[in-house]
């Protein structure tokens, strides 16, 4: 437990010096050469704008499942599509500038909604770009494979993107969880 608080207060102050930072996120190792990959945390370019999947980890790197989408209807009968931990969906990540990031769906359920937004309660649904969070990456090796990485994502208000359930979200009881992000062919 000490040692996830000091990390997350390495990740936070790593999360203010990043925003300083020219604009990159951190790359999988996936597919790298036996060769070139390190243990250390090294900053590696995201592949910007390619199929991406999402694993999700506990602190205790219990798999949770991939990031998905399910439906549900607002109180005016509009569907939402939520993030939710199930059936993978394909991401995609997008440059918003100034070291920060936008998460977008591979196939959303309506055209032209398909940023990652955050409701008022911390509930992560697809919207439009004008409704779109910002969100910062950050990694480090993953301890039971240290040819690859685990990501932590944060929203524009530094707080990290965990579960709530099934749900994503962030805020108030959310539970932490690191990522796995695993580019597609």
């Amino acid at each position: 437990m000490l040692k996830r608080l000091m990390l997350s207060i390495a990740v936070l102050l790593s999360v203010f010096c990043a925003s300083n930072a020219p604009n990159h996120a951190f790359a999988s190792t996936v597919g790298t050469p036996p060769s070139s990959q390190s243990n250390e945390n090294t900053d590696d370019a995201l592949p910007i704008g390619t199929p991406l999947l999402f694993r999700d980890f506990d602190y205790d790197n219990k798999f949770l499942g991939y990031l998905g989408l399910t439906v549900h209807f607002s109180w005016d009968s509009r569907p939402w599509d939520y993030l939710y931990i199930g059936t993978y969906e394909e991401m995609s990540i997008e440059d918003a500038g100034h070291g920060k990031f936008y998460i977008r769906a591979g196939k959303p359920t309506w055209d032209g909604y398909d940023y990652v937004a955050i409701t008022g309660w911390g509930y992560m649904y697809l919207g439009t770009k004008e409704q779109a969070e910002t969100f910062t990456i950050t990694s480090e090796n993953d301890p039971v494979n240290p040819n690859q990485k685990l990501y932590n994502i944060f929203d524009s208000k530094f707080r990290g993107v965990g579960v709530y359930g099934k749900y994503v979200t962030v805020g108030k009881g959310t539970v932490p969880t690191s990522w796995q992000i695993i580019p597609q062919p």
